[in-house]
């Protein structure tokens, strides 16, 4: 038994990379998961060149894409439970559904990991308002709106953590700048 036996998550963006991850091991520490992206399949990864990566970053990157049913099938695979839930969180209507698939599911939601993020890049002066908007929105509103919709639940179940995923990019990446 893990530490978080008996715990229910929703990980958003755990169809591959970190989020994927982070998914894992919440449920190799014993929590019902619920993984997320936008899509069935997600094909980010097609964005980036690579042809401009190491060899070695582009085969650990095809070794953590996929898409969150494939994330919930790897957890179930090594005992866990887990489900997926195909939506876009910075959708209103999305993120109460998410919310409630837990409610509905195993009756409570204790963590929710906001790591829900769109993949691409882009200069100020390259990007359109749609890219920056598909960038930016599913981390910023769809991060409000998954707390808007989870913390009633754990004020009335007198428990709950929320994760806010950023990282040290604030530094500064070429060509990321809606990053």
């Amino acid at each position: 038994m893990g530490c978080l036996t008996g715990k229910t998550a929703i990980v958003t963006g755990s169809g591959q990379g970190i989020g994927r991850g982070i998914a894992i091991y919440l449920a190799r520490e014993g929590a019902k998961v619920i993984t997320n992206n936008r899509s069935p399949k997600a094909e980010s990864i097609l964005k980036y060149d690579r042809a401009s990566m190491p060899e070695e970053d582009w085969k650990q990157m095809l070794s953590l894409s996929g898409d969150a049913e494939a994330t919930a099938e790897l957890i179930r695979q090594e005992g866990g439970e887990a489900i997926h839930f195909y939506g876009d969180v910075s959708k209103e209507e999305d993120a109460r559904k998410l919310v409630q698939l837990a409610i509905d599911t195993w009756g409570r939601l204790d963590i929710v990991v906001n790591n829900a993020a769109g993949f691409g890049s882009g200069s100020i002066v390259s990007l359109d308002e749609k890219k920056w908007d598909y960038l930016t929105v599913p981390k910023l509103r769809g991060a409000f709106l998954m707390m808007h919709y989870a913390v009633p639940h754990m004020i009335e179940q007198g428990f709950g953590r929320i994760f806010n995923c950023g990282s040290s990019a604030w530094t500064g990446l070429v060509d990321n700048d809606a990053y």
